[in-house]
């Protein structure tokens, strides 16, 4: 089996709105994902839909994190908060809006550790935060009907950008080949608008709720070759992922 190559990020991201809420007004769950990017840009909802996402720094290791369900509830990758013998790794916050947020790593649920890759690498991850961040709208969790399948659009977004700029920016993405069954990894075809790169790791694969929010399909985490030329390899919400973010949530 291949192993997925994991990548972190350098730098804490500046976001590139000026505003918080995160509803796209007019978006439908059915809609390509450019478009829905584009409605977003040219103020067809907030100025920032995309506002629940941030950035984990844990020992100074940086990565793509986002709230989702509750305002103090995160969802990540495990390889984010692990060390490479599976140890927890410490002083661990969150940063978004330019504000930094205590984490409860007492909360920590996790899948496999990132040096196990024959569990069906399952490199997910949540936490809670000590506070609520104030002024998001969470990711939302989609119900069990609402699955990703091959050909379905995503947008995907990453605390840092593609060029290593420190402003978020959403990709338009499409789903390759869904894993069977539904809890293994999700291929998302790799190009110039949709790829692995230092700190897409973490990063939210979202398609609109239909009234002006977000569900979290998936978190992206890693690439299956070494130079990011194969397929960029996902985990969907769904199974232990999903019970641990909802156990989080309680």
């Amino acid at each position: 089996m291949r192993l997925i190559f994991l990548l972190y990020l350098i730098s804490a991201p500046i976001l590139a709105f000026a505003e918080t809420d995160c509803l796209v007004r007019g978006a439908s769950p059915d809609q390509n994902s450019a478009d829905i990017i584009s409605v977003a840009a040219s103020g067809g909802g907030a100025l920032n839909p995309f506002a629940s996402t941030g950035v984990m720094n844990c020992d100074g290791m940086e990565f793509t994190a986002q709230v989702t369900g509750k305002s103090n509830v995160l969802t990540s990758v495990a390889h984010g908060f692990l060390l490479p013998n599976c140890d927890k790794r410490q002083n661990c916050f969150f940063k978004i809006m330019g504000i930094e947020y205590s984490v409860d790593m007492s909360s920590l649920a996790h899948g496999s550790c990132p040096n196990v890759f024959e569990d069906n690498f399952q490199d997910w991850a949540t936490i809670k935060l000590i506070e609520d961040v104030d002024g998001v709208t969470p990711y939302q969790i989609p119900d069990f009907s609402n699955r990703l399948r091959a050909g379905d659009e995503v947008v995907t977004v990453s605390g840092l950008n593609p060029s290593g700029g420190t402003e978020i920016t959403p990709l338009a993405c499409k789903v390759d080949q869904i894993g069977q069954p539904q809890h293994v990894p999700i291929n998302i075809g790799n190009s110039e608008t949709c790829r692995t790169f230092p700190g897409s790791s973490g990063s939210a694969q979202l398609k609109p709720t239909g009234n002006g929010q977000f569900h979290l399909m998936s978190v992206h985490i890693g690439n299956s070759e070494p130079d990011n030329s194969g397929y960029n390899i996902s985990i969907p919400l769904r199974g232990d992922f999903l019970a641990a973010v909802q156990a989080n949530m309680q």
